[in-house]
């Protein structure tokens, strides 16, 4: 038993080495290192409570892990998208800028925009995004201008500049769309892009505070650590919007 707890408590100390590293030493990786620092800390909550606090902390945790598969379901589900065969309007969301070039997230999001536009001519773009610490311009400047130096039409491509949030980058870019094609724009074709792990929320938002249902076009996360953490994130983000709702 002795072995047991030494070995349990070696691995806890391991893991709140990772949660550091992935913290400190890489970028966006937050949420990750605090899934590790919980799975730490409940290993060792587990070798030193006493039998019946261990019980309930493992009632704690299965029903946790219940909710929180149920809310992973449906982000894993949200995340191949439905992309659609016509869009009068595509919202694009925004992510972080390095200076003025967009974050591998947001560049990951302007690719998958950039084939969906160039395969619908007739589609326009409401890129969105404020400005943010960091960025020396905003996020949705920095879209239009990548989208534009890519062959995409001037035009075709509209910034929203304000927007801080999700919810933000919804409501704002439905108020252009709204006072361009007045009181009947909820009867276009709307669709949303952003990285397959944010577009269960995106859906969500988008329904709740808009009153749409847009259609949902991926976009590819390279890095498999970063797609694992942020669909993580998701899934706990989701739970959180179903208990305010």
């Amino acid at each position: 038993m002795k072995a047991l707890k030494k070995t349990v408590l070696s691995v806890a100390a391991l893991l709140a080495v990772l949660a550091a590293f992935f913290r400190f030493a890489l970028r966006g990786y937050g949420f990750l290192a605090l899934v590790l620092i919980a799975v730490s800390a409940a290993a060792v909550l587990l070798v030193i409570l006493p039998r019946k606090a261990k019980i309930v902390l493992l009632a704690f945790i299965a029903a946790f892990m219940a909710v929180f598969w149920h809310f992973e379901a449906m982000v894993l589900d949200a995340s191949k998208g439905d992309v659609p065969e016509r869009a009068d309007y595509l919202i694009v969301l925004g992510a972080a800028v390095h200076g003025s070039s967009p974050s591998p997230s947001l560049r990951e999001r302007l690719e998958a925009a950039q084939a969906f536009l160039e395969e619908h001519p007739e589609c326009t773009a409401v890129v969105s995004g404020g400005k943010g610490s960091g960025e020396d311009m905003s996020e949705g400047s920095c879209m239009k201008s990548w989208l534009v130096s890519r062959g995409i039409g001037e035009d075709r491509v509209i910034a929203e500049e304000k927007a801080v949030s999700t919810e933000e980058n919804l409501r704002f870019s439905a108020d252009i769309i709204a006072k361009a094609e007045g009181e009947d724009w909820r009867d276009l074709d709307i669709a949303v892009c952003s990285s397959e792990y944010h577009l269960c929320r995106a859906a969500f938002l988008a329904e709740k505070y808009t009153g749409i249902r847009p259609a949902l076009i991926p976009a590819e996360t390279a890095r498999p650590l970063l797609k694992l953490s942020n669909l993580m994130r998701e899934a706990c983000g989701m739970m959180i919007n179903a208990i305010k709702r």
